[in-house]
């Protein structure tokens, strides 16, 4: 089986992400949403990714090709001193694996090789995603971009203190060099219950298509739909509306 170079778009990355940030109003009492935009949107990010690996046959070494996919995350500031919450899916390994194993099955079944499903199977087990040197980690460069007046966004360079896969947490933890960054605040409490009204604050994947990274992100009121437990952890599902006005 040949491996196709391939590049992966941003939503496919997205398709489970959280938004980037999700400020709970009192009991009783929901803030404005100047207020909410005020205290909130300065610490959003937009977070890309690019990643590279060589692609090795399992017991063998034999290299067959290489692979790099991109992607986007929403990404929210949570300290002054540069530290940055994403999504674990943006760079963990794991999913960064599987997301270079479902794009190359998808290139092949539309060469006719065999169906998608079975191809993705024979990928994950057939071969290894590894970095330049046998053994070593796919090589993951991470920028974060934050919106600014003129509409570009500045640009930094992003490093990986630590990151959790969907199947035990989706989340992540990136480093970027500054002080005196504005943050979000982070809640103290318990998991929200189902009904708690929120309003979401990021770059949806959908709309990251027609979005520049510079641009200011969407927001939305939302509602708590249900707080499952995924890998030991909750997880928070949001229903959201339409679009912002």
């Amino acid at each position: 089986m040949s491996v196709l170079a391939s590049a992966v778009a941003g939503a496919s990355l997205l398709l489970t992400a959280p938004p980037a940030a999700a400020a709970v109003p009192p009991a009783g009492s929901a803030p404005p949403r100047d207020r909410v935009v005020a205290e909130v949107l300065p610490a959003v990010t937009y977070v890309e990714t690019r990643s590279d690996a060589v692609v090795r046959e399992r017991g063998t070494g034999r290299q067959i090709g290489t692979v790099a996919v991109t992607g986007t995350c929403s990404g929210v500031m949570v300290s002054g001193d540069g530290h940055i919450a994403t999504a674990g899916h943006c760079v963990h390994p794991d999913d960064i694996r599987n997301a270079m194993a479902r794009d190359l099955a998808r290139q092949l079944e539309a060469r006719g090789v065999g169906p998608r499903d079975r191809l993705y199977a024979f990928i994950l087990l057939r071969y290894e995603f590894e970095g330049r040197t046998p053994g070593s980690p796919i090589d993951r460069t991470v920028t974060a971009v934050r919106a600014d007046t003129a509409g570009t966004g500045t640009r930094m360079p992003a490093r990986i203190v630590d990151a959790e896969p969907i199947r035990r947490g989706d989340v992540a933890l990136l480093d970027v060099d500054g002080t005196d960054f504005p943050t979000a605040t982070l809640a103290t409490g318990g998991d929200p219950t189902p009904g708690t009204p929120v309003t979401a604050v990021g770059y949806p994947g959908e709309r990251d298509r027609a979005t520049e990274p510079g641009q200011a992100p969407s927001w939305q009121d939302a509602t708590v739909s249900a707080v499952r437990t995924r890998g030991g952890g909750p997880v928070v599902e949001v229903s959201a509306g339409g679009p912002p006005a």
